[in-house]
């Protein structure tokens, strides 16, 4: 009887291990689309790529001519099951169908959805093809550029925390009452190429847009939040409010002595694409001395751009008949009707300003 018994726990004991490597070799398996061999043509090259995954190398390999994939199979990975997997399930029928790598990430998988086309055009290149021709876009980093020589002396910098994903992130920022100059965000333990890309991106964001209450980067919005909150603090922790800082506000530089006695200062409003836009302007009847416009709800890094380029160019030329900003056209024309209502207001002609 007991002998019987030991050759029954043999036999679980061996069923369990075929189970461990059965699983553990699933789990380093990919899936494949392609045509039937005999429809793939004889100049056809079969190539291998790589790329980072979230756990790893993801391999991939590829039969293609320069115009048509024929083939495409995950090779190798080590992706987090029921996450990265499902990229790795789907993703090679959606670029094989397309015959592009340029098809949407899969929801939830997106580092992995990334490593699998970047790994994919790592193999277009080896076969000396363009993946451009595929579709594919290298991402580029979007940055801003902090002149140091235009941080006023007045400016202070201050550190704030929250947490993120992974651990804390930690938000250093330079700024006065009414501008920030410079954010530098940094989380050490944040998810590669997600949250990471949330750390690159919204300091810009925040930058150019003069206010923390910016849009999350899609797919890292606990690592955004963070940022954003950690940035507060820092501006809290510098002595100025948060919430006083108002996006896409631009004010022209022009030294007070330079401003006659006469001049008169007024307001005007006009709809933007997101919301009101206002602008005020200091004027004689004959020249446009200042100009500030702001327009909480436009689009950063687009409305907003008309929002800091458009009163310096109203005050340079004396006129606001000047070119809308490329992209921008809605909130440039808000702020021209704007600064038209403003001039009104104050009781002068807006036409009769002569850029």
């Amino acid at each position: 009887m007991k002998q019987k018994n030991i050759i029954a726990l043999g036999v679980i004991a061996v069923g369990v291990v075929a189970a461990v490597v059965t699983g553990y070799q699933s789990r380093n398996l990919g899936t494949s689309s392609s045509v039937a061999k005999s429809q793939i043509p004889g100049d056809a090259v079969t190539v291998e790529g790589t790329a980072q995954g979230m756990d790893g190398d993801v391999k991939v390999e590829l039969i293609l001519t320069r115009d048509k994939i024929y083939s495409i199979n995950v090779t190798e990975q080590n992706e987090t099951p029921n996450i990265g997997t499902m990229a790795v399930d789907q993703l090679p029928a959606s670029i094989f169908e397309a015959n592009s790598l340029s098809v949407d990430a899969v929801t939830g998988a997106t580092v992995t959805s990334t490593a699998i086309k970047n790994a994919a055009a790592q193999a277009i290149e080896a076969a000396g093809f363009d993946p451009a021709n595929f579709g594919y876009t290298k991402e580029e980093k979007k940055e801003v550029t902090v002149n140091l020589e235009d941080i006023p002396a007045d400016a202070v910098t201050a550190t704030g925390e929250a947490q993120g994903l992974g651990g804390p992130v930690t938000v250093e920022i330079t700024a006065t009452a009414d501008r920030i100059y410079n954010v530098v965000a940094t989380g050490d333990n944040e998810t590669p190429g997600i949250g990471t890309k949330a750390l690159e991106q919204l300091p810009g964001d925040i930058i150019s847009a003069n206010t923390v209450d910016v849009d999350a980067v899609s797919g890292a919005t606990v690592t955004s939040d963070a940022i954003k909150e950690a940035a507060r603090k820092a501006l809290e922790s510098a002595g100025f409010d948060a919430a006083s800082y108002k996006g896409g506000q631009s004010a022209s530089k022009v030294d007070p002595k330079d401003i006659p006695a006469d001049a008169v200062t007024a307001t005007g409003e006009a709809q933007g694409l997101g919301g009101p836009v206002t602008v005020e302007i200091t004027a004689t009847a004959d020249k446009i001395y200042n100009v500030v416009a702001t327009g909480d709800k436009e689009t950063p890094n687009i409305g907003t751009m008309a929002l800091e380029q458009l009163p310096g160019e109203i005050i340079s030329k004396n006129s606001i008949s000047v070119d809308s900003v490329s992209g921008a056209t809605v909130t440039s024309d808000a702020i021209k009707n704007a600064a038209a209502e403003a001039l009104k207001s104050a009781g002068f002609d807006p036409e009769s300003y002569k850029g």
